[in-house]
This record gives C-alpha cells, sequence and structure tokens, in this order.
C-alpha cells in the first residue's frame, strides 16, 4: 500500500497515461501537480480500439 501523500498540490491528475503526464509536464512549472495511478488489479482488455474491425456473417471486415 502506498503511503498517503503529505504535499498539498493544487491539482490532482487521475491516472498516468500519456495524456494524463503530458497534462502533468506541462503544469509542473506553473502549479504543484499529484498523479495518482490506481493500484494495479486484473487486467481489463480493451472493448475497441482506434483499429477494431469486425468480420461480418459474409466474411467481409467492416468497423
Amino acid at each position: 500500500m502506498t503511503p498517503p501523500a503529505t504535499e498539498a498540490s493544487d491539482i490532482v491528475i487521475i491516472g498516468g497515461g500519456a495524456a494524463g503526464l503530458s497534462l502533468a509536464h506541462h503544469l509542473t512549472g506553473i502549479v504543484p501537480v499529484t498523479v495518482i495511478e490506481p493500484p494495479q488489479g486484473p487486467p481489463r482488455p480493451a472493448e475497441r480500439t482506434w483499429c477494431y474491425w469486425h468480420a461480418g456473417d459474409d466474411g467481409r471486415t467492416r468497423p
């Protein structure tokens, strides 16, 4: 278990993915920022991605 944060922050970003870390990087010089990453749990596969394709009954692929 992670110990509680002892520093005050003006902005809290939930999730340390590409967007969250990019936002934190740009705001760090302006205001105090804290990034919270959820604990590791069971992996959850993406429902659909930008490259999701489905093969129909006729065998043709379509979005």
